[in-house]
């Protein structure tokens, strides 16, 4: 007689005749997570904020806040987890069901523990991921009244959250839902924004606002005019400076300076901001002039996955350059910012390099391509195969969406539920503050979280909103990123050549032009001259200008 191998399955509800309901009346919806944990977690967080100090004035109870306080390490390890919990639906839910958003703007009108606050915004963020539950929270008036002042607070992480709750909810789509949020953009709403832009070194909360901005702007364009000002186009100027002075390989840079630029383009087609942009030359045009060079500071320009960004900047400096009094601006302009030009002509060079090198060869790159995505698919069946550590935690993420579970009973250890915590994010670092413009370090370094959450600067998935993570196997997506990058690559092309022609045409006078010629000669090196010819010979420039820059940029002496 054979033996037994292992131990024996235990008995099945049915076989113990339990009722499955009753068997599952702790667990929330589909998952494993516990309705009583949650319930004890909730009530351990009241009592928590309740032993803090009470009958303070407001100013009293501000000063406390600018302070903090620390809270209870197990306290605030169950309140993380209940953060990732509420990226589940079901979580969600049934957190709305049972008043839970009574209790969370409770907690956060009376703690003064920094933590407890960037927590519970959070858990609001994650939960607003649900449209019904976006209605609700845009629709409670004290949760709109504190998040807009939250927006005043020195907290970074608090911040972070409390952006994110508003731009999950702008990005309803929900038109009941963000006019109620529209009715209260104001002048204060609009410095507070400005302020972060200037004071904060954070990239995750320069995005966080400046994606804030944009979707204002797209849902209404009066409010373009809210940042005419000097002050808010400076506060622009001044988060794109501190951006592009972060490390380079620091994720989520290129969306944020590429965010922001498009938010400064906006800005730019107003007469007011185009105005106010113009007298603050002397700052706009030195940053995006470093910007442009930083593409050419080694032996072979790369511009890949920067071309919206880089076109955007060739946009702006030829608005900025042409609303300059007289003519001899140019001249002197060009001569003041080397880099401008020099960056400018590197990059056409490099485009139109790469554009001739295909015309002349064009199955060269359909094989690049072939061969890229053969390496590709090899790269994938070798990671099925015999998964890292790092592409395990990546399958966890986008694939099983397991989320941190909470206890069963106080006494059982934890268990994985089924929570989609990509939804949502947590956060383990220290609290920092916003004092004096850009004296704030990037907490983006110190900050982690728990190894299911969506790590930082990556995109996290907003349910109908504007952002979301693309799945890299799916081919027609890969298509359209094809198709939108050839697009933006031409569109940077385009402006290029239009940005020389503009120099050349309005310079003025013969001398003036001939100047503006010799600087894009000297602006290029010896090797690219051929190319800047080439390349600027198929443009739609009159015949005087082609016939100036063939003499120019012919002569190699």
């Amino acid at each position: 007689m054979a033996t037994q191998d292992r131990n024996p399955s235990p008995p099945t509800a049915d076989l113990l005749n339990i009722d499955p309901e009753l068997l599952h009346a702790d667990t929330i919806g589909d998952t494993v997570f516990s309705k009583r944990w949650v319930f004890s977690t909730l009530m351990k967080l009241l009592k928590e904020v309740e032993k803090e100090p009470a009958g303070k004035s407001s100013q009293e109870l501000d000063a406390a806040k600018a302070h903090g306080i620390d809270i209870d390490e197990s306290l605030e390890a169950d309140l993380c987890k209940l953060w990732d919990m509420t990226a589940n639906q079901d979580v969600a839910k049934f957190l709305h069901e049972w008043k839970s958003l009574d209790i969370l703007t409770s907690v956060i009108e009376q703690t003064t523990a920094p933590r407890v606050t960037e927590i519970c915004m959070g858990i609001l963020a994650n939960m607003a991921c649900s449209k019904d539950i976006a209605g609700h929270i845009s629709s409670n008036q004290k949760i709109r009244s504190l998040t807009l002042d939250f927006l005043g607070s020195s907290d970074t992480q608090t911040l972070i959250q409390t952006t994110r709750l508003l731009l999950t909810c702008l990005s309803s789509k929900i038109e009941e839902t963000v006019g109620l949020w529209l009715q209260q953009i104001t002048e204060e709403f609009c410095s507070k924004l400005a302020f972060i832009l200037q004071s904060s070194t954070n990239i995750e909360l320069l995005y966080n606002v400046g994606f804030i901005m944009s979707t204002l702007f797209s849902l209404d364009e009066t409010l373009v005019q809210d940042w005419t000002d000097t002050e808010q186009i400076v506060s622009v100027i001044e988060a794109l400076r501190q951006v592009r002075s972060g490390e380079k390989s620091r994720s989520g840079q290129s969306r944020t300076i590429s965010l922001l630029l498009s938010c400064l383009e906006i800005i730019v087609a107003d007469d007011d901001g185009m105005t106010n942009l113009v007298s603050a030359s002397d700052t706009v045009l030195p940053l995006l002039a470093d910007f442009l060079w930083s593409f050419c500071e080694d032996e072979v320009v790369t511009v890949d996955g920067s071309e919206g960004s880089l076109a955007s900047t060739i946009y702006i400096v030829e608005v900025v350059i042409a609303n300059m009094e007289g003519a001899n601006d140019i001249v002197e302009t060009l001569s003041k910012y080397p880099k401008l030009l020099k960056g400018a002509v590197e990059i056409f060079a490099s485009l139109y390099s790469q554009k001739a090198a295909v015309e002349q060869n064009p199955s060269a790159d359909q094989s690049k391509d072939s061969s890229s995505q053969n390496t590709s698919e090899s790269n994938i069946k070798q990671k099925d195969t015999k998964p890292s550590s790092s592409s395990t935690e990546e399958h966890c993420l986008n694939e099983n969406k397991t989320g941190t579970v909470a206890k069963a009973t106080d006494d059982v250890d934890h268990e994985k539920g089924q929570g989609d915590a990509s939804q949502g994010q947590t956060s383990h670092s220290k609290t920092e503050k916003l004092t004096e413009p850009k004296t704030l370090s990037d907490s983006s370094s110190g900050h982690s979280s728990n190894s299911h959450n969506a790590p930082v600067g990556t995109d996290r998935i907003i349910r109908d909103g504007s952002t979301a993570v693309s799945n890299p196997s799916d081919d027609h997506s890969d298509d359209a990123d094809d198709e939108s990058h050839d697009i933006e690559r031409k569109e940077l092309s385009d402006n290029l050549s239009s940005f020389f022609v503009f120099l050349l045409r309005e310079a003025g006078g013969s001398t003036s032009q001939s100047q503006v010629a010799s600087l894009l000669r000297d602006a290029c090196s010896h090797r690219h001259r051929s190319l800047l010819r080439e390349g600027m010979a198929k443009t739609k420039a009159n015949p005087e200008i082609q016939q100036l820059l063939a003499a120019t940029l012919g002569d190699d002496t």
